[in-house]
């Protein structure tokens, strides 16, 4: 998104919330609250963000968007479908797995196949082959699961991104790196220096 593109996103949510206080007719105020949402949006394509705050509107006829719901939205929307699912739409896809014939000779191939959030969710109650083992009628395998999956899709949300783990990890405080000072290595840092997520 370019500078002019992000003035037509801030024009555009002016002309639909006159009570949005931009611009404020002094050009240091203006550049300052640009520069603040450009350092968030920058990187966004301008046609999906003013989609998305088209789509705020309606649903938020009073208060105008934050720069940090239109993050959490940009975020949404780039999220792999697997990381959309409902507990129960990704309950479905493990029962139909288990209680498939196909399943007893490719347990392993099979759980590993599973998006990321499911695979540890199916994990986190013991396995896709206790799964396959318990009847489907009982309730407390589908309860475990379900909210061992949003307990995971949760975490997920708040896991910082490896972007901020290097920036934690290479901050400068004084003549101390940040990440030595909290005794954080490289190889603890999630995603940073080729560490792998599970």
């Amino acid at each position: 998104m370019t500078n002019l593109e992000l003035i037509k996103v801030l024009g555009f949510i002016k002309s639909c919330y006159p009570k949005f206080e931009y611009p404020y007719g002094d050009d240091s105020k203006d550049s300052q609250f640009e520069e603040a949402w450009m350092m968030f949006l920058a990187g966004s394509k301008y046609e999906t963000v003013m989609l998305l705050v088209k789509e705020y509107v309606p649903k938020h006829p009073t208060w105008p968007p934050t720069v940090g719901e239109i993050i959490n939205e940009l975020q949404r929307v780039a999220k792999p479908e697997s990381e959309r699912l409902t507990a129960d739409e990704a309950w479905l896809q493990v029962t139909d797995v288990a209680q498939s014939n196909f399943y007893w000779a490719h347990a392993q191939r099979l759980e590993d196949a599973f998006p990321k959030n499911i695979r540890r969710a199916v994990r986190a109650v013991g396995g896709l082959s206790y799964l396959a083992g318990t009847s489907m009628s009982d309730p407390f395998p589908r309860k475990n699961f379900m909210e061992a999956f949003n307990d995971i899709n949760e975490r997920i949300e708040t896991e910082p991104s490896p972007q901020l783990n290097a920036a934690v990890k290479g901050a400068q405080l004084g003549s101390v790196k940040l990440g030595d000072m909290l005794g954080i290595g490289p190889d603890e840092l999630p995603g940073v220096n080729g560490t792998k997520e599970e």
